[in-house]
């Protein structure tokens, strides 16, 4: 017995006061506290295993889409049939709406070519959007855009993406300006700050080794 319970933890006491057990007068029923105690501890763990196990599932299935499209790039016979499998091929493969490619620069570029899906952005963009991540999500009500350099005869431009978006940066190697590639889900709940990063970067390192390798032939 210990009369300090009453005053030190009433919610325990009441607990145990109205236990289901009948065991007499003034017998508190420890033993149903304890077993109630540890079903809804196994019931959190159980919760907490399938939500991990949800993950890896995820993360398994982002990862081979993204091998997918790797084995898919690999048939490109040039540089252009590089850019043209990845802009056109790779939406399919990864459930995306757009593939676009962002180079830093000053150059022409034109909105109406939009379906190329590579395009000048201004200079300072690639950081503004990616900071010093290599991979970024941005889930509903995502509020990006990218902004284009000016093309002659027009000024600068934004492109506006709604849904959900992944961003990538691609390393084109020392000197080179810097690039992203910028995966644009109509589904808002297809990429999300939770999304697996580490299939995306693997995927953004390989991609940048496969343009670098092109460009040097």
């Amino acid at each position: 017995a210990n009369p300090a319970l009453r005053r030190d933890d009433p919610v325990l006491l009441s607990e145990l006061l109205s236990s289901p057990r009948d065991q007499g007068p003034d017998v508190v029923d420890l033993q149903s506290y304890v077993m109630r105690t540890l079903r809804a501890e196994l019931a959190d763990m159980k919760e907490e295993v399938e939500h991990q196990e949800a993950a890896i599932t995820a993360e398994r299935a982002e990862a081979l889409k993204l091998q997918d499209a790797l084995l898919t790039l690999l048939d490109a016979r040039d540089f252009e049939d590089l850019l043209s499998i990845l802009c056109n091929r790779l939406p399919v493969i990864l459930k995306v709406r757009s593939i676009i490619i962002g180079l830093e620069g000053q150059g022409p570029t034109d909105l109406a070519d939009f379906q190329v899906n590579v395009q000048i952005v201004e200079p300072g963009e690639v950081g503004r959007l990616l900071d010093t991540d290599d991979v970024r999500f941005v889930g509903r009500d995502i509020g990006v855009s990218l902004g284009f350099a000016p093309r002659a005869g027009h000024r600068a431009s934004k492109l506006a993406l709604n849904g959900s978006l992944a961003l990538l940066r691609i390393d084109l190697g020392d000197g080179a300006p810097a690039c992203l590639v910028a995966l644009n889900a109509k589904d808002p709940d297809r990429f999300s700050p939770d999304s697996p990063r580490e299939p995306y970067a693997f995927f953004a390192a390989c991609l940048g080794q496969m343009i670098r390798q092109w460009l040097a032939v």
